[in-house]
């Protein structure tokens, strides 16, 4: 496995990641910290404020068809009231059209406060050149100023 991006490899880290607000929040922010995640390993805390929305960290990785990416992180919640969707990764063609999305089997639950470790293995479809995987996609309705830490990713081609 090549792992393209995790806090370990080179060339990749926390810094490949960009955090984007969702919906009608605003304000996103991504703060490194080498002692935030689980066990006092590295981790990006993602937050964002406002209404009816959410914050998420999104890796875009070029990839070829017909290969598998393992995706996985482990994240840890301030609140479960807002939503989780941990994984989400969408295929692009060569013009940027989407090809198919996969989205983590515990997508739109109740998040956690606790340090939980999710993974997939999902086929790169044919056609595809670019994945963009969205790791952590929490999500509120009301009034947000939740945060969750995003420890350990990784984007692997198999």
């Amino acid at each position: 496995m090549i792992n393209l991006a995790s806090e370990n490899s080179q060339g990749g880290g926390f810094a490949a990641y960009s955090v984007a607000a969702t919906g009608a929040a605003t304000s996103p922010t991504g703060t490194y910290s080498a002692t935030s995640g689980p066990d006092s390993t590295p981790g990006l805390t993602l937050a964002a404020s406002g209404t009816s929305g959410g914050v998420q960290a999104n890796y875009t990785a070029h990839v070829e068809g017909e290969v598998a990416l393992l995706l996985s992180c482990v994240i840890k919640a301030s609140s479960t009231t807002p939503t989780l969707q941990p994984i989400l990764c969408t295929f692009e063609d060569a013009n940027g059209n989407t090809v198919t999305s996969y989205a983590a089997p515990a997508a739109a639950a109740a998040a956690s406060t606790n340090a939980i470790q999710y993974q997939a293995v999902v086929a790169v479809p044919v056609g595809a050149v670019k994945a963009v995987v969205n790791f952590v996609n929490l999500a509120w309705s009301a009034t947000g100023g939740y945060t969750a830490v995003l420890s350990s990713p990784i984007v692997g081609v198999l």
